[in-house]
């Protein structure tokens, strides 16, 4: 479970150990991943927090041997680490691009790489947390759409593959839309917040108004569709993009 030190990763770590899974939480900030294990320990689960970019494939092969290590057999991954940035792509530097890329989509591709390596004997499902951005277009977010269609185009083309070799690893991905989380505050992504952060009441009513529901999803909301596709009621599903969105992208 990348990313898991806050909102959805962290809502999908809890609500993965709930339904017994024993849980490798990994995050770039190994305190909040090992903020998300405390509390997995205090709701009966059992979880491992690792330091881990999703962008350094080094940082991969140093998770995947701690694995091996415990011979512990990696079951299921979920890709959800990600970052957000806004602004006008004339204004994006070359430098700003690549990083969303390379955390977004580059760490996606590694987790799938190395998802498929370590199931592809046992078996095993792969989620992949990409966006409605992927699909809908919308002003001053460039970086992120590109990176979270991408997403998308990899996840179509790994469940195919793993079809096609007869590894019996399914591959799908969930599109989030507006969700109450610190990416409002953290990254400053919306446009409005990168001028003014005090804004941030501003930026989730536009979210809002623009989806049908007239609310924002919790975390929760996102990491029962993950669970749900890891899981066996989901066994004959694979290759399925499935928006988590309020009906955002039904208009």
């Amino acid at each position: 479970m990348t990313g898991a030190g806050a909102g959805i990763g962290r809502a999908t770590a809890i609500a993965m150990a709930r339904e017994g899974a024993s849980v490798v939480a990994t995050d770039v900030d190994q305190a909040a991943a090992e903020e998300t294990v405390e509390a997995l320990g205090a709701d009966g689960g059992s979880a491992l927090a690792l330091e881990h970019d999703v962008a350094d494939e080094a940082s991969w092969q140093s998770c995947i041997d701690v694995l091996a290590k415990k011979r512990s057999p990696l079951d299921i991954v979920v890709n959800n680490a990600g970052v957000a940035l806004g602004g006008p792509l004339v204004d994006t530097s070359l430098e700003d691009w690549r990083w969303v890329q390379g955390v977004n989509l580059d760490g996606t591709f590694l987790g799938v790489k190395y998802g498929i390596k370590a199931m592809r004997r046992r078996g095993g499902a792969i989620v992949n947390v990409s966006s409605v951005l992927a699909t809908v277009g919308r002003p001053l977010i460039g970086a992120v759409a590109a990176s979270k269609a991408g997403i998308l185009a990899l996840t179509r083309t790994a469940a195919l593959e793993c079809a096609d070799r007869k590894y019996a690893i399914r591959v799908n991905a969930v599109l989030p839309g507006g969700v109450d989380t610190g990416i409002f505050r953290g990254q400053s992504w919306w446009p409005d917040l990168r001028a003014d952060p005090s804004r941030e009441a501003d930026a989730k009513r536009d979210v809002i108004a623009d989806t049908p529901f007239r609310r924002l999803g919790s975390p929760g909301e996102i990491a029962n569709a993950i669970v749900f596709l890891a899981s066996d009621d989901a066994s004959f599903i694979t290759g399925v993009c499935l928006p988590v969105d309020g009906g955002y992208t039904a208009g």
